[in-house]
């Protein structure tokens, strides 16, 4: 038993020692420690500023080395970093804007909408994996998944550069113009194109100076130094996203065999006289016009010539302008115009001024068809009208519950049937575009 109790306190026999204050206490005490580390060394937040940079920079270079040739090692994930994720997210971004900037193109990818669509992503990946079981942590992970994109990234400059090279300056055209065909070559094709008959013709951006009097014009190779034309017998010519400084007063002065005109004005500016009004003096046999956006009606309504039988006006239209428009062409027998709150009631005269139409379509703009559409009934020789509305007034209305046509319309067109005897086939869709024959360049459906 006493043997048990001293087993329990085996240093109850040194109770009875004592320990002289002269004599001083040595001795080694082991205590585990672990391992020291580089980062132990010192504190980040006594360092300066530039070894920090310089020390992350280094920590992000390594893993876009890792990205680029991957191997296994488990200092990625302990030491993850969101700051190259950052860089190349916001990278991505600045390169889509400017690719979308310049192509003037409205509908490109905006940065904040690259910005947010990535970061977004990458959230909703790593919420994802966690509900899975994911063992690493969420900020591990939106490391992984942003370094992830630098392929992309790297891809995007590489393509970026090529561009620039390949448009480089020359001849005094910059990277943000594009560089027309040259007046030789032009017309080099158009002499051997001798069947062309129909031309489209357009141009992105705009060249620092106006092309020449006679770039439509090749002259005849058979009888040099005469301005006899030598070119293709075109019938019908599209000029595509028009900027009014590009051709001249008289480029289409040889085209008189003309027979379908078609201008889509990209922008006009001021104090630049109006070239359409001397463009349609000498095409004699012009038979369709088409005008999208561009100067006022009133610019050159007077050269309109009489052999006009299909006319399509998509600019601003009033009362005094179908007055002027009427006399030049007594022949019309296809109208394709626009109608908002500033045109009046063209419905009301129409028939007065256009008595021979066959085909007459209508796009109201931010107002509905009204009792005068009652008036086209006199129109003896009217067989299809088309009643058409702007898509956003469409959409508006049927998120309130009012399809189009509206019951008010459609009471109208019941009744516009009824006075013509079922002569009047009304359309009030929008048709689809024929692939094969129609550009979309031109196709003013939307």
């Amino acid at each position: 038993m006493a043997s048990a109790e001293e087993a329990s306190r085996p240093f109850a026999g040194l109770s009875d020692v004592s320990i002289s204050e002269e004599i001083p206490v040595e001795g080694d005490i082991a205590v585990p420690v672990g391992p020291s580390t580089r980062d132990d060394e010192f504190s980040t937040l006594d360092e300066p500023v530039k070894e920090t940079i310089v020390r992350d920079l280094r920590a992000v270079g390594n893993k876009f080395i890792h990205v680029l040739y991957p191997k296994r090692s488990s200092a990625l994930l302990r030491d993850w970093d969101l700051w190259g994720p950052l860089l190349l997210c916001v990278t991505l971004a600045l390169l889509l804007q400017g690719g979308a900037a310049d192509k003037d193109d409205q509908g490109g990818p905006q940065f904040a909408e690259v910005f947010v669509i990535i970061w977004f992503g990458s959230i909703v990946i790593t919420l994802n994996s966690k509900l899975l079981g994911g063992t690493i942590s969420f900020f591990q992970s939106l490391c992984v998944l942003g370094y992830c994109i630098m392929p992309l990234t790297v891809a995007l400059i590489v393509c970026r550069i090529v561009l620039l090279s390949s448009s480089g300056k020359s001849e005094g055209y910059g990277l943000d113009t594009v560089r027309p065909v040259p007046r030789n070559d032009f017309h080099a094709m158009l002499l051997k194109l001798k069947k062309l008959i129909h031309l489209s013709w357009g141009m992105k951006g705009e060249p620092p100076e106006p092309l020449p009097d006679d770039y439509l014009s090749p002259p005849n190779p058979e009888q040099p130094g005469m301005s006899s034309y030598g070119g293709p017998a075109l019938t019908s010519l599209e000029l595509v996203d028009y900027p009014e400084t590009i051709l001249p007063e008289n480029a289409l002065r040889s085209l008189t065999s003309l027979r379908s005109l078609a201008v889509r004005y990209r922008y006009i500016r001021e104090g630049i006289e109006c070239r359409l009004r001397s463009w349609l003096i000498p095409l004699r046999q012009l038979e369709s016009l088409t005008i999208i956006g561009g100067n006022s009606l009133a610019t050159y309504t007077t050269t309109i010539p009489p052999s006009v039988t299909r006319l399509t006006l998509r600019v601003a239209i009033t009362l005094k302008d179908m007055d002027s428009i009427a006399p030049k062409v007594p022949g019309l027998e296809h109208l394709d115009i626009e109608q908002n709150r500033s045109s009046g009631s063209l419905c009301r005269r129409i028939p007065m001024l256009f008595p021979h139409l066959k085909t007459l379509r209508i796009r109201f703009f931010r107002r509905e068809p009204e009792k005068d559409l009652l008036s086209l009934h006199k129109l003896r020789h009217l067989v299809q009208l088309e009643l058409l509305v702007e898509r956003s007034f469409i959409l508006r209305d049927y998120l309130n519950g009012h399809p189009w046509p509206s019951p008010c319309v459609q009471e109208l067109i019941n009744e516009l049937r009824d006075l013509s005897e079922n002569r009047i086939t009304v359309i009030t869709t929008m048709r689809q575009r024929n692939l094969l024959r129609e550009c979309d360049c031109l196709w003013e459906g939307d």
